[in-house]
């Protein structure tokens, strides 16, 4: 019996770390992915040393603030390549049972920007998927979560503003002119009073129903000014 239990230890053992070592694969080659392209933190290795907890931890927030940080610094002069969510254009092959990121396909030629920005001008309103998920909310409903409007953070290091009604199509409403950042996501605040505001995010932090304002019918759908102010806005 205590050979046994003494081998059934071991297999757990062996089991937990399998485990482990396939999560660390799924968050450093699909989740958090940095621009080495080869490496991962071993800091997500804290947050797996309890499987009992994985399901607990804000896997979304944390990814959305990690692709955030990297599109910031994608921005910067002489930036060669960038880290979270990969996103690429649309195969052929893909089928709506296969999951949502594998319908885009990587661009090669990455070192020689200027076709990459030529395709991204050329593309017409039609050629747009404001509303990706759409057809597999019977599969994953909507969350109210998605609503918050504030800060996200990844760990204490990466903190960055989300504010989805900037993105207002993409929830299926006619896209207004939002309101300035800092009233959306007030300056000042630390990662204490940030998680409060997420954990509370019902009592203010959310973008009321009248902000949302009405459903688009087509998808791309703006109020009058909006586009003026979208170029006023933007970098030309």
């Amino acid at each position: 019996e205590e050979e046994e239990e003494e081998e059934e230890e071991v297999v757990q053992n062996y089991r937990d770390c399998i485990v482990r070592a396939f999560l660390l694969y799924l968050i450093g080659g699909s989740i958090f992915t940095n621009k080495s392209m080869q490496y991962v933190d071993v800091i997500f290795l804290t947050y797996l040393q309890d499987l009992s907890l994985v399901n607990t931890w804000n896997w979304g927030a944390s990814g959305l603030t990690y692709l955030y940080h990297y599109l910031e610094k994608a921005t910067k002069p002489r930036c060669g390549n960038y880290g979270g969510y990969n996103w690429g254009w649309a195969g052929e092959k893909y089928s709506h049972r296969d999951p949502i990121c594998a319908k885009y396909l990587p661009l090669k030629g990455y070192k020689y920007p200027d076709e990459h920005m030529m395709t991204l001008d050329r593309m017409e309103v039609d050629e747009v998927t404001f509303r990706p998920y759409e057809d597999n909310r019977h599969i994953r409903p909507f969350e109210d979560i998605c609503w918050y409007s504030g800060w996200i953070m990844c760990g204490s290091a990466m903190i960055c503003p989300y504010l989805p009604e900037r993105v207002l199509r993409q929830f299926g409403h006619v896209q207004s002119i939002p309101r300035h950042p800092d009233e959306s996501a007030k300056v000042g605040l630390n990662r204490f009073t940030i998680g409060e505001a997420f954990a509370n995010y019902l009592v203010e932090n959310y973008v009321t129903e009248e902000m949302r304002g009405p459903i688009t019918q087509n998808g791309f759908e703006t109020v009058p000014g909006y586009i003026a102010w979208f170029y006023r806005v933007s970098h030309s």
